[in-house]
């Protein structure tokens, strides 16, 4: 059975060293609201193109990271202030784990950070650059959905409360005031508006008479 004097038991001499060989990687601060004790095993080596290689030191004979080992794995960014998992922006299939890769932890850190190039960055890079696109992607839709809904707002002359987006800002939905003959709300997408309008008959036949006309350009 390994011992405290098989392996390194604080990560943190050990992460300095391995991104001292990895081209354009430097150890980065871990993120605000990690256990304080999670330095000693823990440790983040952040490229100045964005990728992040993330490493945890086994300690145990239990977690993701075996006695002795030292697991690593990619961060592929956040989108609207949310970690991307690739498997739900459509990077790798749902049933597909993350690459991640474990290697001894009694290797030198120059062999570490090979190991690291040949087994991991090869896998995990093009990854990451998909999830960066679908980020940026998406943020360019919450503009527009905001940018439509305004823009639908003022057009009805209504007040800056009655838009509403949703949870992470893809969609918006603009409430009408309601009155005796109208109501109802306008839900915008980045590409779609959909109406949900309940009306007098005549202020109905008006709108069909609009629809009608949309339809024929």
């Amino acid at each position: 059975m390994s011992n405290a004097a098989d392996y390194p038991t604080d990560i943190r001499p050990l992460a300095k060293a391995i991104a001292e060989h990895l081209d354009g990687f430097e150890v980065k601060a871990l993120p605000n609201g990690w256990d304080k004790d999670a330095e000693k095993t823990r440790a983040r080596l952040v490229h100045k193109d964005g990728r992040v290689i993330g490493l945890i030191l086994g300690t145990t004979r239990y977690g993701r990271a075996p006695e002795g080992k030292l697991h690593v794995y990619g961060e592929y960014g956040t989108d609207n202030g949310q970690p991307v998992q690739p498997q739900e922006v459509g990077a790798i299939r749902y049933n597909e784990s993350a690459p991640a890769i474990n290697i001894s932890a009694k290797k030198s850190p120059n062999r570490i950070a090979r190991e690291i190039e040949r087994r991991f960055l090869g896998e995990y890079t093009p990854i990451w650059q998909y999830c960066q696109e679908k980020i940026c992607q998406y943020a360019e839709q919450r503009e527009v959905v905001a940018r439509r809904a305004e823009e639908i707002r003022l057009a009805l002359g209504l007040e800056p409360p009655s838009v509403r987006l949703n949870y992470d800002k893809s969609q918006a939905t603009i409430y009408l005031p309601y009155r005796e003959d109208r109501r109802g709300s306008i839900e915008v997408g980045p590409t779609w508006v959909s109406f949900d309008l309940s009306t007098g008959p005549d202020a109905g036949l008006s709108l069909a008479k609009a629809i009608a006309g949309l339809t024929r350009e």
